[in-house]
């Protein structure tokens, strides 16, 4: 069975617990309208931010996920950007389809669920319905470190005393969720091949 062995799951949010397609299409359209907007200075402005803080964490990720004390200077105003532009487009694209089933089946067998997403996901949650369903959220931009590197998973095994061959993470990308748990020595479970699980 899919949750035999298993003590604790880890959850990546970005493209996982919804689609990052269906949040971009979200975003390019509200860009577009917000073009025609008495506030199109403001939206110009809050988008080229997000695009710069896009562009710094890619690089970072690329050259192994530890960040630059400057890749954070200016995290809160980026954050209030990602609520305007972010919050609305998650709603739009809701849970990915399988994602509620899953979630409920490690429910059900008593397996605690945590996050593990490379940014700040608490209001990402709350917009889904579904923070209380998660016992933490941790954030690997508050690690030092975004995945590929394993820091945040490091943080996650030092508060929970579960063996690692005991955890599992759900996760999109190989690249980076797959091999930052394979480095911290847990196992990784890609989210579209889980949710076609079957016990």
């Amino acid at each position: 069975m899919l949750t035999d062995d298993i003590e604790l799951v880890t959850w990546d949010v970005d493209g996982t617990l919804y689609s990052m397609a269906a949040v971009k299409r979200a975003v390019i359209f509200a860009g577009l309208r917000g073009l025609f907007s008495p506030r199109v200075v403001r939206n110009v402005r809050e988008l080229s931010l997000l695009g710069r803080f896009r562009k710094t964490m890619a690089r970072a990720r690329a050259a192994g996920g530890a960040l630059p004390a400057a890749a954070l200077a200016d995290r809160e105003r980026v954050l209030a950007a990602e609520h305007r532009w972010y919050r609305p487009a998650i709603a739009r694209a809701g849970i990915a389809p399988g994602i509620v089933e899953l979630i409920d089946r490690f429910a059900s067998a008593g397996i605690p669920q945590v996050v593990v997403s490379d940014y700040r996901a608490d209001y990402k949650l709350e917009v889904l319905g579904l923070r209380d369903r998660f016992a933490a959220v941790y954030a690997a931009e508050d690690h030092g470190a975004l995945k590929p590197s394993p820091a945040v998973f490091e943080a996650v095994i030092a508060d929970h005393h579960v063996a690692l061959k005991h955890i599992l993470h759900i996760g999109d990308r190989d690249d980076t969720d797959g091999q930052a748990a394979r480095a911290a020595g847990i196992h990784y479970g890609d989210r579209l091949a889980l949710v076609g699980a079957r016990d």
